[in-house]
């Protein structure tokens, strides 16, 4: 039989469990809800003083709180010896913490929750439990969001935007209104930033919630997959970059520099461009298919086999030296600077092969008579390359 120390111990993990979708708050609430609350509905529930742990009654203390910090309450200055508000200790269960709420709100004459958005919204989409995206129209609207969500939004810096054709910031909003991520957009459905609260990136929770709105309407990202700590499909499902699966296919253009992964996987399709500069990639499997590729100071020394390139591929200095079978090129190639000595025998280039500064002095067979060759001394065809 199981002692009460293990009893509490196993009853914590599992109120941490329950509590952690509302981790994503302002940094003195989440050490009031995780050092204070938490302590007090297991204690509750030990000694049977609470039967139920509603989400109602999480939300109303989480906004009571939120209240409490926005608002300087002096009883957070009243704290015990480990400095925590004896307000919420003395407690022994959620529900007297909820009498506590009870009491502010008479005393404040309204009953507490998200503070009434002002009219500078707009309701773009309704999504599944409640949720909604809004859209902030207004000066206040900006106010109101970067004050909620413990960021700079409302500080003036960004005012000038809500007059920018094509540009838009847009909020996550809860069934009770209450923000959780904000975005902003540019040319009409590009998300250059997505920010959870005090500009930390979004929880779990909350991508999966945002996949779909961004697969149904087109939104594609145009953050560094660092920032976010993921990669969005064009199914809308989200995936961790440690955990990239085969034949992954991104809509827009994917950004991993920066990133700690070494390797991308086999058959990887890019719509847009690739980057991969400033990340510790070494190796590409078969199959790569992108819309360009940026490859900068990547440890990448080989091009994958079977490579298509829709756009133009420029190695000039990096540190590829290889070039594998099965390369298609739509544009230009430039291998000037680099290290490469042969070209594969099968590749098909649709513009320039530009060679100059390079080590090449031999074509192969696949490349056609009429294909244009830059060379550091003129711009020639390969039939005069050949016989040069």
């Amino acid at each position: 039989m199981p002692t009460r120390d293990q009893v509490r111990a196993r009853l914590t993990i599992r109120v941490q469990n329950r509590l952690q979708f509302y981790w994503d708050c302002h940094f003195h609430v989440y050490g009031l809800m995780r050092n204070c609350v938490m302590p007090v509905i297991v204690r509750g529930i030990l000694q049977r003083r609470t039967r139920r742990l509603l989400d109602q009654d999480i939300e109303r203390v989480v906004e009571w709180l939120h209240d409490a910090v926005f608002h300087e309450a002096y009883w957070l200055q009243k704290v015990d010896e480990a400095n925590r508000p004896k307000k919420i200790m003395k407690c022994a269960s959620i529900e007297q913490l909820l009498v506590e709420v009870a009491k502010t709100e008479r005393q404040s004459g309204r009953k507490l929750g998200p503070p009434a958005a002002c009219s500078g919204e707009e309701c773009i989409a309704e999504l599944d439990d409640g949720y909604t995206i809004v859209r902030l129209v207004t000066v206040e609207a900006l106010d109101w969001e970067g004050l909620r969500m413990d960021h700079c939004l409302g500080c003036g810096r960004y005012d000038y935007c809500l007059q920018s054709p094509g540009s838009a910031f847009l909020s996550l909003r809860d069934r009770f209104g209450r923000p959780h991520v904000t975005m902003s957009v540019v040319n009409g459905k590009y998300v250059i930033a997505m920010q959870g609260k005090g500009n930390r990136p979004p929880i779990d929770r909350y991508f999966n919630i945002l996949a779909p709105f961004f697969s149904r309407e087109g939104y594609k990202l145009g953050l560094a997959a660092f920032e976010l700590g993921r990669v969005l499909d064009e199914n809308g499902v989200w995936h961790k970059l440690s955990e990239l699966p085969p034949d992954l296919r991104v809509p827009g253009r994917l950004n991993l520099g920066y990133t700690a992964l070494r390797s991308l996987p086999p058959g990887l399709y890019v719509s847009g461009c690739l980057l991969i500069g400033s990340s510790l990639i070494a190796e590409i499997g078969e199959g790569l298919d992108v819309g360009g590729l940026i490859i900068g100071n990547a440890p990448l020394t080989t091009l994958p086999q079977n490579t298509r390139i829709r756009g133009n591929l420029d190695l000039r200095g990096t540190q590829v030296s290889q070039l594998s079978n099965g390369l298609y090129v739509d544009r230009d190639v430039l291998i000037g600077g680099t290290s490469i000595s042969k070209l594969p025998d099968i590749m098909s280039v649709g513009g320039k092969i530009s060679l100059s500064n390079s080590a090449i002095n031999s074509l192969p067979n696949c490349v056609p008579d009429d294909q244009v060759i830059i060379t550091n001394d003129r711009t020639m065809s390969a039939r005069e390359f050949r016989t040069h």
